[in-house]
């Protein structure tokens, strides 16, 4: 057999068990859906949103779940936005060449690129074993750290576009 003829006798073998492995995948995936779909149409109704989490076995809703999602959300956006528009603005306005800004850019980038579940882990080990007690209140500083790092960035870009573009007719007219 020649070279070439190897080459496209393999390429077959290998589509095939590409193909085959990608088949395998499909019907797990179509199975689980399946699962999902048939344990899970019955299951909707109203008292799955207005009602609380029974115990195991019983008939309920995850009422207090939506709440406390909602409630840990809504405080990790009021502790963390101000932050990171405060930051960003600093940044912008304050921090061109300037040591700590240079800190603080290099700190919020690794915030930033750092998956969300090493900061929760860093929080974990910060409030919950300390204080050995979970509550859910322990999610919003991670939420909030996640919330705190994308503002400097664009708010920065805003400062900067801002502060670059031209006054006005009527604030040059004004002497601003």
């Amino acid at each position: 057999m020649t070279l070439y003829g190897r080459r496209r006798a393999n390429n077959a073998l290998y589509l095939a068990l590409s193909w085959t492995a990608t088949g395998i995948g499909l019907a797990i995936l179509f199975l689980i859906l399946w699962t999902l779909l048939s344990n899970g149409i019955p299951a909707l109704g109203t008292d799955l949103f207005v009602e609380n989490t029974p115990p195991p076995g019983g008939r309920g809703g995850i009422a207090n779940a939506i709440f406390g999602s909602l409630v840990m959300t809504g405080i990790a956006t009021l502790v963390g936005t101000p932050v990171g528009v405060l930051t960003g603005t600093y940044l912008a306005e304050f921090g061109a060449a300037s040591r700590i800004a240079s800190a603080v850019r290099f700190i919020n980038d690794v915030l930033l690129s750092a998956p969300s579940i090493i900061i929760g882990l860093f929080v974990y080990g910060l409030l919950v074993v300390p204080l050995h007690h979970f509550s859910g209140w322990s999610r919003s500083p991670s939420s909030s750290c996640r919330s705190w790092c994308a503002p400097p960035r664009t708010c920065c870009g805003w400062c900067r576009q801002a502060c670059a573009r031209p006054p006005s007719r009527s604030a040059r007219r004004s002497g601003r």
